[in-house]
């Protein structure tokens, strides 16, 4: 088994087309921020360790591609040096060398094709949603809570309406219409969507195939700051959300992003906008709810969000309450639960900056509830702006104040992290996250420590 695996990590090494076919597909196919990563691993062989590339038909074209234009360079070589075994070899390991560019080459051939299929696709899911006169629809963008917010909203209304849900990481605008296409229901009365972008005018065209009855955006935060550059940026492009809800549609948020979109009642004619004040405590119809002990003050302004949309709704109180008991939340966001034998809170989805903190609070809660110290895994926060570019120092000074020890794990980040905790007593340093396993419940006995686990970060990051 050894002399194979051995074979495969040469031949991984010798002609990394997976490799490099990942970097393309981790960054949606987005030849510029490929690009960007070259520097970086362009000499690098055998970097997946844990993640694979997804064979996806795009992802199959693409090294389709890649390998006829290294067959052609072959070619090109051999008629090129076939007298000359110096010239031959020299060629074959340039040919190897460049399979980094042959990725790249094969992706911008290939592109215009998956851009016509994608906007038919597009096509054909607006029309399949315009046929579905009495169906209504809600939207949720934002930085982040979209997903908890999404799962209490479904909590609501599913007794008083046919609805349906994606559930998953489905958020982008081509993911969304591959879904109605496959998945939506003739009878659906109510479609709950998540909806998410990398650039200016992605959820527009998300709006585009299911113009939303109801739209939420939870907050304008410091997600994907690294491709957005500003808040200006960012908050336009969450506001595309309000712009492409229906005539007579109820806009859903709170003041302080209110301000940050620059939407008053009066910038969308013919829309309702309502504002939500989790911090005046949780009503519903004018009534306090019982809000589950357990929600963390962040999951409690998604409840907010999700109790709005269920009053537009009109859901009846004694629904609402009902569901009160049997709100969870989605996986891996600030979820209680067992980790590697300990008790523990999974945050382990996204992070920023203000998910890092509001994970770091709650997990403090749940460790303090169970006499327990807390103990922090830490990778860092990627895609960082340039007004937010000492985040992963700032999380280290939080990591510092709030968790009685961190975990750092060997990422591009470690040592700007390592330098915002500042005392090497409180941390220690591992390869990976497998490594820290290893000796965990030795060094970390589970009966004394509460585990938070923030992202490990992908291959590339490593």
């Amino acid at each position: 088994m050894e002399p194979l695996r051995a074979s495969s990590r040469l031949i991984r090494s010798l002609f990394p087309f997976g490799d490099f076919l990942y970097i393309l597909q981790r960054e949606e196919y987005d030849g510029m921020r490929y690009l960007g990563w070259m520097p970086r691993f362009f000499f690098r062989r055998n970097f997946l360790k844990y993640e694979r590339t997804v064979y996806t038909k795009r992802a199959k074209a693409v090294l389709a591609g890649a390998d006829l234009l290294f067959a052609l360079w072959l070619g090109l070589t051999y008629l090129v040096a076939r007298q000359s075994l110096e010239l031959s070899v020299l060629g074959i390991a340039a040919g190897m060398l460049l399979i980094p560019a042959w990725v790249l080459l094969a992706h911008g051939v290939s592109a215009p094709f998956f851009e016509i299929a994608k906007r038919r696709l597009w096509t054909k899911a607006s029309a399949k949603v315009k046929g579905q006169t009495g169906m209504r629809i809600v939207a949720i963008a934002g930085s982040y809570g979209k997903t908890t917010t999404r799962a209490f909203i479904y909590e609501m209304v599913r007794h008083s309406y046919r609805t349906q849900v994606m559930e998953g990481n489905i958020n982008t605008t081509t993911g969304v219409a591959a879904w109605l296409l496959k998945h939506l229901s003739a009878s659906t009365e109510l479609l709950i969507i998540e909806t998410d972008a990398y650039a200016p005018g992605e959820i527009r065209d998300t709006m585009r195939i299911t113009p939303p009855d109801v739209a939420v955006i939870t907050n304008v935060g410091d997600q994907h700051m690294e491709r957005f550059r500003t808040q200006t940026r960012l908050a336009r492009t969450l506001r595309e959300a309000f712009e492409g809800a229906r005539a007579g549609a109820t806009l859903i948020t709170d003041a302080a992003t209110a301000r940050a979109l620059e939407v008053t009642d009066a910038t969308f004619a013919g829309r309702a906008l309502r504002l939500v004040d989790a911090s005046a405590g949780l009503l519903y119809q004018g009534e306090q709810v019982a809000v589950p002990a357990s929600l963390s003050a962040s999951n409690r302004a998604n409840l907010a969000y999700a109790l709005a949309v269920a009053d537009t709704l009109k859901i009846p109180a004694s629904f609402v309450r009902d569901s009160m008991g049997a709100l969870a939340l989605p996986d891996r966001r600030q979820q209680p639960t067992e980790l590697y034998g300990y008790e523990a809170i999974d945050d382990s989805y996204n992070i920023s900056l203000t998910t890092a903190r509001a994970g770091l609070e709650a997990a403090r809660a749940y460790a303090a509830e169970r006499g327990k110290k807390l103990l922090v895994v830490a990778a860092g926060i990627p895609e960082l702006g340039p007004a937010d570019k000492d985040g992963n120092w700032a999380l280290g000074e939080l990591l510092r104040e709030r968790a009685d020890h961190a975990v750092v794990l060997e990422t591009m980040f470690s040592n700007e992290i390592r330098r915002g905790i500042a005392d090497e007593s409180n941390y220690d340093r591992y390869a990976d996250l497998p490594a820290f396993l290893e000796d965990a419940h030795a060094k970390f006995p589970p009966d004394e420590w509460v585990l938070l686990l923030q992202p490990p970060l992908p291959d590339i990051y490593y």
